[in-house]
């Protein structure tokens, strides 16, 4: 009889925005990220939220990915109304594309379409939610939100990870 393998720990990462490959949103806006923390409130210490941003006037472009962890998890992966599951990502996760919305800007210039795009996942002690928002005359079609989702999700709970 095979022994059950040990769940992996986790612990929270204070610089995890920075450590995180955000080259599919420099390839979008041209711009290398900025990077900008939320203190935890001191009932929060299980909780870390962190936002990475890219900007182009000349590409009429923002991007923000908001990353938010936490340990020790609930088990649940759960995002209000027409999330999906979302296999082979941890223990579970669920995935929730936003509609698109066309009209003008005044800041980025012109008619620019938003979506937001969220995934939550929980592998273990540890639970990721990523919220992907982009202002772009054209926003990248689901599949490649989805793919930069799902490795934000990935590296996030590797860098997480106690003892790698």
């Amino acid at each position: 009889m095979r022994a059950e393998p040990t769940p992996p720990s986790y612990e929270l990462v204070d610089d995890l925005c920075e450590r995180l490959d955000h080259q599919w949103m420099t390839d979008l806006a041209g711009t290398s990220p900025r990077f900008r923390y939320i203190p935890s409130l001191p009932e929060g210490q299980d909780h870390r939220r962190c936002f990475a941003t890219v900007f182009s006037k000349e590409q009429r472009t923002l991007i923000q990915v908001q990353i938010d962890t936490s340990t020790p998890a609930d088990g649940q992966a759960t995002l209000p109304g027409s999330a999906q599951p979302v296999a082979g990502l941890g223990d579970q996760a669920q995935i929730q594309h936003g509609q698109p919305v066309t009209g003008p800007n005044e800041h980025l210039g012109g008619q620019i379409t938003t979506r937001i795009d969220r995934i939550a996942a929980v592998h273990s002690t540890a639970k990721v939610w990523v919220t992907v928002t982009i202002h772009a005359p054209t926003a990248p079609d689901e599949p490649a939100t989805r793919s930069a989702m799902t490795a934000y999700v990935n590296q996030a709970f590797t860098f997480m990870t106690v003892g790698r």
